[in-house]
């Protein structure tokens, strides 16, 4: 049996709403990520599941989360690395060819490279332990046509089309198949940083 509380904090009131309709334990509070509302070393482990590529000051954020957390804690975060060569996302934004979707559709203001994005933890003080990957080239295709999606041309075009739907979903499966079952530990295509990284020293 597990002997833990959970905590969830965000800074969009639906999302706290959604949460808290769970009825599931979990302990929810309003906060930002920058300026969190919880006392130093309060937690054992940090979960970040696509945050950070939404933050002006990353740096910022993960200084916080090394705050918050005990010393030895970890922290486990997904980070899309749009900025990182090879992948989809960056070669659409080298060809000036719907570059900005993520950016336009859901606030994807950073570009991480996977170096760059482990240079930042390392630099707020985290010993990263462990990586994995996900979003290869199929995972990809699936994540750019679902924002193509939103752009109101496509919208008025295909979206109720029976093809494209068996499309997608075949895309969903095939994704799910590439990174979870085949390739997790291979980073060569891969879009998506999983992380684990240890608390050390203030830096």
């Amino acid at each position: 049996c597990l002997n833990a509380s959970f905590f969830g904090c965000d800074v969009d009131p639906r999302s706290l709403r959604a949460g808290r309709s769970y009825g599931d334990g979990v302990r929810y509070a309003a906060g930002d990520l920058q300026a969190l509302p919880y006392l130093d070393g309060r937690f054992g482990a940090v979960l970040l599941f696509d945050v950070l590529e939404h933050l002006r000051e990353p740096r910022q954020a993960l200084r916080e989360v090394h705050r918050v957390l005990e010393p030895g804690g970890r922290l486990h975060a997904l980070v899309p690395c749009e900025g990182q060569r090879g992948s989809l996302h960056w070669l659409l934004g080298w060809l000036r060819l719907g570059g900005g979707l993520k950016e336009r559709h859901s606030g994807h203001i950073q570009r991480f490279t996977r170096r760059g994005a482990l240079r930042l933890l390392v630099e707020t003080g985290f010993s990263v332990e462990r990586v994995s990957y996900s979003v290869h080239p199929i995972g990809q295709i699936k994540d750019i046509l679902s924002y193509v999606e939103q752009e109101a041309w496509f919208r008025r075009w295909h979206l109720d089309n029976p093809l494209y739907r068996c499309l997608m979903r075949i895309l969903w499966g095939a994704s799910y198949l590439e990174s979870n079952l085949l390739f997790k530990e291979t980073p060569l295509g891969a879009l998506a940083l999983h992380v684990t990284a240890r608390k050390g020293p203030a830096p």
